[in-house]
This record gives structure tokens, sequence and C-alpha cells, in this order.
């Protein structure tokens, strides 16, 4: 049986009103707007990817994107934009701010009946501006162009110096391109002038998605985004395995800000199992200031090594308040005579994200 809904009902030989046409276009325009809502407003579909061209110029590939509103802004051939960095900024050089690429719905109207326009349909406009999201017009964001450094004012257009080194990749971008560097997967972009930035954020990933946190390109040559990665990201502290004596302590320093973090603490047996049996009877840590960690264990002798790994509670991947610091080790504490030579070991420092350690500096504090 199907279920009743909204509908214009049509008899034979009726008289069709403009108020029927009305109910009708209402009901039909209520739908999509629904479905698009389901979707996301305020993002790219699919398309508009930005190549970098000649002499500062861009290019805008077709796409379609919802704006804030649910509206769809249609974008159905390539574009062609010269970017003006606008320069700030005093004496004989200045430094010109991101301009963010922005796409904004575009009524055109038409057909006028007693000066009334009768069509209506969706248009589109691309435009760079200083200010970033969100805009009272819904437009949606879909690239940021970042400029050199800094610039030097020249009357009219000139081009642009090269572009440093430096610039930051978004995270889940997979692929630079810099000159002649062809990209393997659309992401970042660079010419001479400008390099051009589009973030996997700023798309909403089709229904099929594999949540690779990479763009990639479909069966009709548009550029899509696969969705997010799932699950966590590394740990932000790594303790690696610490051999401790029977009944002892030992006091990290992971440099982590804050004691909000989800903690995951194993031991390895004389057999070289790793397991949590045990956990907060036999061993445990503490987290008893910001930066600090100290892992206890009672005399229990099944147990010789001990892991501690922490995740600070946020979105996934998100990086700690500042520098995560090395954990310094320079071994066992020793007292030695005056005058007699003796020897320090700090190779078991390390890394709490597993970078390599370069660079050893000691330090006499007393």
């Amino acid at each position: 049986m199907d279920a009743p809904h909204g509908q214009t009902v049509f008899q034979e030989g009726m008289r069709v009103t403009k108020e029927h046409l009305d109910n009708l276009q209402d009901i039909l325009q209520a739908g999509i707007l629904q479905m698009r809502q389901a979707a996301g407003f305020g993002k790219v579909v699919y398309g508009l990817k930005v190549d970098a061209g000649e002499a500062g110029s861009i290019r805008i590939a077709p796409g379609l994107a919802l704006d804030d509103f649910g509206r769809s802004v249609i974008v159905p051939a390539a574009q062609s934009l010269t970017p003006a960095f606008p320069i700030s900024g005093s004496g004989a050089a200045g430094t010109a701010p991101v301009l963010y690429l922005v796409a904004t719905h575009n009524l055109v109207s038409g057909l006028l009946v007693k000066g009334i326009p009768t069509l209506l349909t969706d248009g589109f406009k691309i435009e760079a501006r200083t200010a970033p999201p969100p805009y009272a017009d819904g437009g949606v964001r879909f690239a940021e162009l970042h400029p050199p450094l800094s610039l030097t004012p020249v009357p009219g257009p000139a081009p642009l110096p090269p572009t440093p080194p430096g610039l930051d990749t978004p995270s889940n971008l997979s692929v630079t391109s810099v000159a002649s560097v062809a990209p393997a997967a659309p992401a970042v972009a660079a010419s001479a002038a400008l390099s051009i930035v589009q973030k996997g954020d700023w798309y909403s990933p089709p229904l099929a998605h594999g949540h690779s946190g990479k763009f990639f390109t479909d069966a009709q040559s548009n550029l899509r985004f696969d969705g997010q990665p799932l699950g966590f990201s590394g740990p932000l502290y790594d303790s690696s395995f610490i051999t401790l004596s029977l009944g002892g302590t030992v006091t990290l320093k992971h440099g982590l800000p804050g004691r909000d973090f989800l903690a995951q603490l194993e031991a390895r047996r004389h057999d070289g199992a790793i397991t949590n049996h045990g956990t907060g009877r036999e061993y445990w840590y503490d987290l008893p200031a910001d930066g600090i960690a100290v892992i206890s264990r009672t005399k229990h002798k099944e147990y010789t090594e001990f892991r501690l790994r922490l995740w600070p509670f946020g979105s996934p991947g998100t990086a700690p308040q500042g520098p995560v610091l090395p954990v310094a080790d320079a071994g066992p504490d020793a007292q030695e005579e005056l005058g007699h030579s003796f020897d320090l070991d700090g190779s078991g420092s390390r890394s709490p994200i597993g970078a390599a350690l370069t660079k050893f500096k000691w330090i006499q504090l007393s």
C-alpha cells in the first residue's frame, strides 16, 4: 500500500491553475532540498579542481557545490582566473594575504511578463576573497591561494617571484606538485607565482567511499574526496618497553599538556607475551602533573618490562599544544669519587613520536 504524501492530484478534464503548478513545484523543491540536506550543505560535491597556469593564472575544472543554504552551485565548464594579491605593509616590500577561492550561487532571471521575471535559473560566480568563511551569501570555499612570503609592490600587474620552500601542506592531502613535477593525485599544486591548496574537509565524500583520506578521480574524471580515515591515529607519546625493578617506579616526561588522555599500559612477561593482565593491581600508571607520567609495579615477578602510550582526547590526529619533547634518559643514578673518570650513557633517550634522535647535549646541574 502506498503511503500518502504531499502531491498535486490531477483529474480528467480539470482546469489546471497556478496554485496546482506552484504546489507541484514546491513539493519537488522540498524533496530535493531534503536530499541535499542529508548530504550536507556548504561543501563541494565533486570537481572544482584547481591547477596553476601560466603567468600567475589558474584553471578551475567544472564541478558542483551546495552552498550554506542548500542551493546548487554548478560550474558547467572550466574557468580561468588571474588572482591579484593585495599587498599590505610599509616600505618597498610587503606581505600578501591568503586568497580564498569561493563558489557562490547567482540567481539568473529572464522572460519578463508584465515586468516580472518568470524564468529563474541557478547560475554561479567564482571569486577570490581575502576573508575566510563563513560568508553571509552562503559561498563555498574550495581552494586557498598562498602567495610567496613577501611581495614587492609594482605598478600594474606583474609576475610574482618563485614560491619559497616551507609552505605547509595539509595533513589530509597526499601530493605536492612544484614546477615540472606532475602530481600522482590532485592535492597541492604550485606554480612559479603561488601555491594552491585544496583540503578534503571542504568536500562531501560520495556514498560509496573508502575512508582513505585522499582525493581521487571518478569515472567521469571529476575530483572526489574519499572520506577521512577511520579509527585512531598513532599515539602522541610512546614510552617503549622499559625495564622496572621489583617494587620500583619510573617517572616519564612525555611533554603533552593536560591530563585528559586515553592511556594504554601493557606489560611483557618473561616468555615475551604482551598483556594487560595485572593492570591496576600489580602495575599501574599515574599522571601527577602536566607532562609527567609515573609507572609503578609491585614485587610480582611475572612481568619484566612495561610500556605506556598516550592519546590526548579530541579529534583524530589532534596535535599537542607545542612541540612534543624527546625523553632524556641519562642512565641510572651513580656516585663517583672526585677525580675519577666515568662514562655517561644516554642511549636510553627516545622520541615519544618515534623520530630518530640526532643530537645529544649534556648539562652539569651541580
